[in-house]
């Protein structure tokens, strides 16, 4: 600092007094909590003296002390030092004759925030100034991504249960408003769901029902509880990714002849007894013309009813290998920055592909990028749902645990909940699944629902499903099952018009 008079009566030296003389309940969680790096020479070279001392006491050097902390420079009047940290030491001797530490401490935040903006804007600017290359502007967007999320909450002491105004707080959410509802009947009656603040995520062997799963998820999100709702995909396109809605929400399939629907017989007390099969009721599209005409028709029919809900939905595909979770986060800053859009639910199509570090054991590295994603669950307050791949072994097992889960099996310890979708050929032919409940953390766990489906028109629940019956019963059902040939289909004109 050029000119050691530009910070006088400054917080930066508000924050150095106290820790020099002063030795109360502020200081010594302010002492715990400063960072050296929000200080700036000659302040943080006096500071990192100063919290050593503190480390070694626990206590504050205060004016018996300070002159042999800061012996290196004081005892030696001809170090070139030797003026400027004499005067700050009668600077900060003024100050402490008014000094509140309380103060001090209330504002430590604000000096903090303040400190970490700067360094950001200065380490970004250099970047910036001194290279063009895209590697750098991702270390860009990590470093403000990072002080953009500078959270006052480590400052919080939390709450006692007489603090009632706290306490009872969980009183005023309405049911079901931080929780989606995923319209599957036996898991919405036990409350297993994506929540606000957790990570939701489902396991499938390759190829099996993860993207369908967070399509579906997507629909609820923006049809049922009107939130906004971010899908990453890394895996398909972003193209690929919106047809899938479409058809989902329209009800139409791409190709001829789709197979058809299985639907569940029940006794009394809601358990199958037998499976039935009708004819796929899915709109037939065969070429892009008949299905942009479709579409149009639909959308103007959503505008007329003063429908926005698909204004709810976001789309955001990045190359496999290439987002970090620095980049997300960054991601997330400018989308609400540039187009005010905060989502409630983020949908990660899937983890596994970002980059991480791999340095070492890969299996750390992703176990550590599933914390980090479920830590931007509980900081952003929205519930993030991410799929994952089952290892070699949950490829052909008939019910995959949570042990089958690929790489690391800390994820299934991070998760919040964890789903697994279970699929024999059999029951693939038939379009019928199982989703297997391997973890809640809040509700109950270890249970098994029948679903079915139609992935004609990308449907991965069809307003069908049942808790599963006994192993043998539903042995001898699946055996059993029928198919109806499907005799008529249905089809739409350029115009959009059923025929």
């Amino acid at each position: 600092m050029a000119d050691d008079g530009l910070l006088s009566g400054s917080l930066q030296e508000t924050i150095v007094a106290a820790l020099v003389y002063n030795t109360d309940a502020h200081t010594r969680i302010t002492a715990k909590l400063v960072d050296l790096n929000w200080f700036e020479d000659p302040y943080r070279e006096i500071m990192e003296r100063v919290l050593k001392y503190w480390r070694a006491t626990s206590e504050a050097p205060g004016e018996s002390h300070i002159n042999d902390v800061l012996d290196f420079v004081l005892d030696d009047q001809q170090h070139k030092k030797y003026n400027l940290y004499y005067r700050i030491l009668e600077r900060i001797a003024r100050l402490n004759q008014t000094l509140n530490t309380q103060y001090v401490y209330n504002r430590l935040f604000e000096f903090a925030r303040r400190q970490n903006l700067k360094r950001a804007i200065f380490e970004a600017g250099t970047i910036l100034s001194q290279s063009t290359e895209p590697e750098d502007y991702d270390k860009v967007e990590a470093i403000m991504s990072g002080v953009a999320n500078f959270q006052r909450d480590q400052y919080d002491l939390g709450f006692s249960l007489a603090q009632t105004d706290r306490s009872l707080s969980f009183l005023n959410k309405e049911d079901n408003t931080d929780r989606l509802i995923l319209g599957i009947k036996e898991l919405d009656e036990e409350g297993i769901g994506p929540g606000r603040g957790e990570l939701f995520l489902l396991i499938a062997p390759r190829g099996r029902g993860k993207s369908m799963m967070l399509h579906h998820i997507g629909r609820r999100a923006i049809d049922h509880m009107q939130w906004n709702a971010l899908h990453i995909t890394l895996e398909n396109s972003a193209e690929a990714t919106a047809q899938r809605y479409f058809q989902s929400s329209f009800d139409f399939a791409t190709r001829n002849n789709p197979d058809s629907i299985t639907v569940m017989s029940k006794d009394d007390q809601g358990r199958v007894v037998e499976f039935l099969r009708k004819e796929n009721p899915a709109i037939i599209l065969l070429n892009r013309n008949e299905q942009r005409a479709f579409i149009n028709k639909k959308l103007a029919e959503m505008e007329d009813v003063n429908d926005n809900r698909l204004r709810l939905l976001r789309i955001k595909e990045f190359p496999t290998g290439d987002l970090t979770y620095e980049k997300l986060e960054a991601f997330l800053d400018h989308l609400e920055t540039i187009d005010n859009f905060v989502p409630s639910v983020l949908l990660l199509d899937y983890p596994d592909l970002m980059a991480y570090d791999r340095r070492y054991d890969p299996r750390y590295g992703i176990g550590h990028l599933y914390q980090q994603l479920r830590g931007l669950a509980t900081k952003r307050h929205i519930a993030v749902v991410a799929v994952s791949q089952s290892n070699r072994e949950g490829e052909s097992a008939k019910l995959v645990e949570s042990y089958h889960t690929a790489e690391d099996i800390s994820k299934i310890a991070t998760a919040d909940y964890v789903v697994t979708y279970n699929q024999t050929k059999q029951e693939h032919e038939l379009g019928v699944a199982r989703l297997y409940v391997a973890k809640a953390r809040n509700e109950k766990q270890w249970f098994t629902v029948l679903i079915s489906q139609n992935y004609a028109a990308a449907q991965f629940v069809i307003e069908e499903s049942a808790r599963m019956t006994k192993k043998e019963a539903y042995t001898d059902i699946l055996d059993k099952a029928g198919s109806i040939t499907v005799e008529n289909t249905t089809e739409v004109d350029d115009a959009g018009t059923t025929r």
